[in-house]
């Protein structure tokens, strides 16, 4: 497998770019859909406290395949985000390190995956490939997609930030049976949405994702810019 290395720039608070993706046979790839939940949305200050994930296989959900762990963050929750989340700094007591935890997330993921993230250029991958520098992990050394990334190449005419409720909006996708601002029900709720996008490309015969050249991608801003607020990507 000829691995890809997305080169991403931040234009300004509100834009990046990316480029530099060839992901060939898009339907029959598997993925490692993941999300994070933590401390706050600062990868310099913020500590990982959830990390959820599911397969996606032939561009289908592998209800037997999901993971779901918190994580013991060497810095307090704030109670805003306790509140948000549902996750306390007692629940975390008893939690897997993060190096327990990433030793087991990469156990679940296995070698052959693509990783993908909903806003994943922008808090997930940042936070995880900081975390793991921390405590000296090494990097995480996947193919990495962004769902946001994989919609604006199909749909460059369309100037709405794509958030996760813009997305479920546009693919009328059923969210009331999952629990949201938790690692595993967001993880659920992004693979739908890879499960709508890859079939959009299925039925438009786009069979690879190729981005050479610069692609611009509108940023979720947290409200009013208040970092205290979470993780509402």
């Amino acid at each position: 497998m000829t691995g890809f290395k997305p080169l991403i720039q931040h234009q300004d608070e509100h834009h990046y770019t990316v480029q530099n993706i060839q992901l060939h046979d898009l339907a029959k790839r598997t993925y490692c859909v993941f999300d994070l939940e933590g401390t706050g949305p600062d990868e310099n200050e913020d500590c990982i406290t959830q990390i959820g994930a599911v397969m996606v296989v032939n561009g289908e959900i592998d209800h037997n395949r999901m993971f779901d762990t918190l994580v013991k963050s060497s810095k307090p929750i704030p109670p805003k985000i306790e509140q948000l989340t549902g996750i306390t700094n007692e629940s975390l007591a008893s939690a897997p390190s993060l190096e327990a935890a990433i030793r087991q997330f990469r156990g679940f993921m296995g070698d052959d995956v693509v990783l993908i993230a909903q806003c994943g250029f922008e808090y997930d991958y940042p936070l995880l490939q900081k975390e793991l520098q921390r405590h000296g992990l090494g990097a995480l050394e996947k193919e990495m997609l962004d769902t946001k990334v994989l919609f604006s190449a199909l749909h460059p005419e369309i100037q709405e930030v794509c958030s996760t409720d813009f997305l479920i909006s546009f693919y009328n996708i059923c969210s009331d049976d999952v629990q949201r601002h938790n690692a595993l029900g967001d993880s659920i709720l992004i693979a739908r949405i890879l499960c709508a996008v890859l079939e959009e490309y299925q039925s438009l015969n786009q069979q690879h994702l190729i981005i050479e050249h610069e692609l611009r991608v509108k940023k979720f801003v947290l409200p009013l810019n208040r970092k205290d607020e979470g993780n509402i990507i």
